[in-house]
């Protein structure tokens, strides 16, 4: 198993999801595999979900979960930092990041 990591943006707040893909299946070039998230750049999170759901076919599982668990995960942050003062900072997301990626790709 290969496990990847997923961070979105909604300005100072993350959500994060992991996912593991069989060996074998993992993408060979991850820009290209990332690029279909592209078009989320900018979206109001309202949208996201939908989004998501009307590409599933498309993109297929594998990276609809994937998407679909990051954006509940920043749901969830978003929630909580509007009533908690604790969230990570920039330079603690690229450490972080850096840690544990064997790839990085940001657009």
């Amino acid at each position: 198993m290969i496990t990847k990591t997923l961070k979105i943006s909604c300005g100072n707040v993350h959500g994060f999801a992991e996912f593991e893909l069989p060996v074998g299946s993992h993408p060979s070039d991850l820009v290209k595999w990332a690029s279909v998230f592209r078009p989320l750049k900018g979206m109001e999170l309202s949208l996201v979900m939908q989004y998501i759901q009307r590409h599933q076919e498309l993109w297929g599982n594998e990276r609809m979960l994937f998407l679909h668990e990051a954006a509940s995960n920043l749901l969830l942050n978003l929630e909580q930092a509007s009533t908690s003062d604790v969230m990570l900072s920039g330079e603690e997301i690229r450490a972080f990041l850096m840690q544990y990626a064997l790839t990085y790709y940001s657009f």
